[in-house]
């Protein structure tokens, strides 16, 4: 869509800011109520859209940039859950 990387950047701080928030128990659960980061980048892309700021090979390279960070922060998040749960496991299992 030819988003520029400083709008881009934008949206990947609110998608970060949604997956770490959502990992706190309570409190990730108050925010998903009332703020959806799905829900801002719609309105920047909206925003976007209606003054449309050309792109440069720059912007691309950001954003492969930022779709690769988000990857690698949601499978280390994973990683760091099954950590814990095969943890807590062998803490039940052993006498």
């Amino acid at each position: 869509m030819g988003v520029p990387a400083a709008m881009l950047g934008r949206m990947g701080l609110n998608i970060l800011f949604d997956l770490l928030t959502g990992t706190v128990p309570v409190i990730g659960d108050l925010l998903d109520v009332t703020w959806k980061a799905n829900s801002q980048n719609v309105a920047l892309l909206e925003k976007h859209m209606a003054e449309p700021v050309p792109s440069r090979a720059a912007d691309k390279v950001f954003a492969i940039a930022i779709i690769f960070i988000l990857i690698a922060l949601v499978l280390g998040i994973a990683a760091l859950s099954l950590w814990v749960f095969t943890q807590i496991l062998g803490l039940l299992s052993s006498p």
